[in-house]
């Protein structure tokens, strides 16, 4: 998992799936099939607003190809889950759920079983 800063205005538009791409610096190997929890950032407040989203990476196109500077990457993404302050609960293959914790390694684990 990728733990990302995403600010308020690309976070709305993944979070309503409207935003299928991440375009970010390749500080990090990037593959296919990762997961990127993104964290909703208000750069107002300069403070995490508590929204995230699970996102999976479903393609990347990496610096020097088809243009792209060095550098930086483009990746394909798919909305798996969104939950805010409050939690969420995530599906189990079992058909039961479990609560999502505020470390998010419990949704994590369990979301792996399910998508």
């Amino acid at each position: 998992i990728h733990e990302l800063k995403t600010w308020t205005g690309p976070f709305a538009l993944v979070n309503n799936e409207t935003k299928t791409h991440e375009i970010r610096k390749q500080d990090r190997p990037f593959a296919l099939k990762d997961e990127l929890w993104l964290r909703e950032f208000d750069p107002a407040t300069n403070q995490y607003t508590g929204k995230n989203a699970l996102v999976r990476v479903t393609h990347v196109s990496n610096g020097g190809e088809w243009g792209l500077p060095e550098g930086l990457c483009v990746m394909s993404i798919k909305r798996v889950r969104s939950w805010g302050r409050r939690g969420c609960e995530c599906p189990i293959p079992d058909g039961g759920t479990v609560a999502c914790d505020s470390l998010f390694i419990r949704c994590n684990a369990a979301l792996r079983a399910d998508v």
